[in-house]
C-alpha cells in the first residue's frame, strides 16, 4: 500500500513540474475495473488546480526549479526550521497538500516535514522542517497543493 501511495505522489509531483505520464486504472488485483466500478465523469470533467513551490533553506523560492513554483506568491523563513508559503489563491478549502524534504539537503533522509494551514492567511501554508532528532532545522523542501475547482 505504501509503495502505491508513494508512486502516486511521485507521479503527481512530476506532473506538477510539467512532466507527462500515462497510467491505466486498475483494481486491487491489477485488472482493469468494470464500467460500474468507475465513477462517471461529469459534463465539466474532473478538475483540479495544482500549485507547487520549491523553497530553499533560507526561505526563498528556488528559481532554478521551474521558477520556484506554480501559483506561488511569496515565501519566507519565520524562525529556524519554520517557514510560510503563500500562494496566489486560497489553499484552506477543498485542497490537499503535501511536503517533502529536498534531496539536496544533506540530512534529508533523516529529517521530518510538517505542513499545515497558515493561521490567519487562507492562501498560506506553515511548514516546519526537523532533523532526525526532532529539532527544528533549516532545510530546503517542496510543497504540492491540489484544489478542487
Amino acid at each position: 500500500m505504501f509503495k502505491k501511495i508513494t508512486t502516486v505522489l511521485a507521479a503527481s509531483s512530476l506532473l506538477a513540474l510539467g512532466a507527462t505520464a500515462s497510467a491505466q486504472l486498475v483494481d486491487y488485483q491489477g485488472q482493469p475495473p468494470s464500467p460500474n466500478q468507475v465513477a462517471p465523469q461529469s459534463a465539466g470533467g474532473f478538475g483540479a488546480t495544482t500549485m507547487w513551490a520549491y523553497i530553499q533553506a533560507d526561505g526563498s523560492h528556488d528559481p532554478g526549479y521551474g521558477g520556484g513554483g506554480s501559483g506561488l506568491a511569496n515565501s519566507g523563513k519565520l524562525n529556524p526550521g519554520q517557514y510560510e508559503v503563500i500562494f496566489k489563491r486560497g489553499v484552506h478549502n477543498n485542497c490537499v497538500f503535501i511536503g517533502t524534504l529536498s534531496a539536496q539537503a544533506s540530512n534529508a533522509d533523516h529529517g521530518f516535514i510538517d505542513v499545515v494551514r497558515r493561521s490567519g492567511n487562507t492562501k498560506g501554508l506553515f511548514v516546519e522542517t526537523k532533523d532526525g532528532a526532532g529539532a527544528e532545522t533549516d532545510m530546503p523542501f517542496a510543497v504540492l497543493v491540489s484544489c478542487a475547482r
